[in-house]
């Protein structure tokens, strides 16, 4: 399975391209140009599996006229995509992904190696900094259908 194609994943995007011309060919049609580029892959991106029933309250152009003129290639985007890709593979054919929480880059590295999916338990986290190692509630900020820790 491939990853999906989105625009943060090529070499040399539209932007890259039109920041290489000389200021003088910036104007007008480049310009306009380069707009409606990034407005079709924004909307190619959000046509893949990944965004499959998101429903926003804007459209692709009012995302791509707020943007700056560097175009950022984030990490996270990386593993993001290969625990998306994961899941559906596992709904599809039925099957659980087995998981566990760590609570430190040490725990992490030791079970990585024997685990498909690890994750940083905040709740777990709580008692790390602590002089009774006691945990805590987890404050992290959860949308209201779902439980935090």
């Amino acid at each position: 399975m491939t990853a999906p194609h989105h625009p943060f994943s090529h070499a040399i995007s539209p932007a890259d391209s039109f920041q290489l011309l000389p200021e003088s060919q910036k104007t007008g049609e480049a310009e306009d140009a380069l707009y409606e580029a990034q407005i079709k892959e924004v909307e190619a991106w959000w046509s893949t599996p990944r965004f499959a029933g998101v429903k926003r309250p804007y459209s692709a152009a009012d995302v791509v006229s707020k943007r700056g003129t560097q175009t950022i290639s984030y990490p996270s985007s990386v593993m993001a995509t290969k625990l998306f890709n994961l899941i559906r593979e596992r709904l599809s054919r039925g099957e659980p992904i087995h998981t566990l929480g760590a609570i430190d880059p040490i725990q992490m590295t030791q079970q990585a190696p024997h685990q498909e999916v690890l994750y940083i338990s905040g709740w777990a986290c709580s008692s790390l900094l602590t002089t009774t190692n006691e945990v805590s509630p987890d404050f992290g900020d959860y949308p209201g259908t779902r439980g935090g820790g």
